[in-house]
């Protein structure tokens, strides 16, 4: 007969396989145990109307260096920009422009347009 602490202990077990498993599909990895496998170098570039943000200003804008390395998952920089964006700098229309490159494999760009 299973007991009510075996019940939780099984519960409480089996929720996480089930997270780290589909944590190994998502693209972001927020709350799982999965490793992150994955370190991109990337360089993002910012402006607001006719005005190229500088690396200072890119650093405060996401609390992230303008130019550097990301070891979770792009996704997860991808997220905080289009957070930012679509929140405290809605109204600034700025155009975003991430350059980055993943396990040393080709360079990709993203790119965000008011």
């Amino acid at each position: 007969m299973i007991t009510l602490k075996k019940a939780a202990l099984i519960l409480l077990f089996g929720t996480q396989i089930i997270l780290i498993i589909l944590g190994y599909f998502s693209n972001t990895k927020y709350f799982c145990w999965v490793p992150y496998d994955q370190i991109s170098l990337y360089s993002i570039e910012v402006s607001v109307g006719n005005h190229l943000l500088s690396e200072e200003e890119i650093s405060a804008r996401y609390r992230r260096p303008a130019t550097g390395r990301e070891n979770r998952n792009i996704e997860n920089l991808i997220a905080i920009i289009q957070q930012y964006e679509s929140t405290y700098g809605k109204s600034q229309l700025a155009r975003v422009r991430l350059t980055y490159q993943t396990n040393g494999k080709d360079l990709r760009t993203w790119e965000l347009t008011p």
